[in-house]
């Protein structure tokens, strides 16, 4: 409920990130680089930053410092944390 409250921008990245910003160069797939950015890029790694900084809000120290050295999106952060709360008994309470 708080990342949709967040406005839907944000409940959007963390369901459809990551929002991986290429082009295609001489028939290769390659990192769009930040100079070519249009404005919806860069609202992309935005709210992609934005919900990062929602979703870190909420971890212990140890989590927040877990997540941020294997996951860089926030959509993996999110698919993480899910996988390693599912089964604990305060997720269980809320199914």
């Amino acid at each position: 409920m708080f990342h949709e409250a967040q406005g839907s921008e944000i409940w959007n990245t963390v369901k459809n990130s990551p929002h991986v910003l290429t082009t295609v160069v001489k028939g290769v797939i390659a990192p769009k680089p930040e100079t070519f950015w249009d404005d919806d890029d860069q609202n992309k790694v935005l709210y992609d930053k934005k919900t990062i900084n929602i979703l870190a809000s909420f971890l212990r120290m140890d989590e927040f410092f877990r997540e941020s050295k294997i996951c860089k999106t926030a959509k993996e952060i999110w698919d993480t944390l899910e996988t390693t709360h599912e089964r604990t008994e305060e997720v269980q309470w809320f199914r």
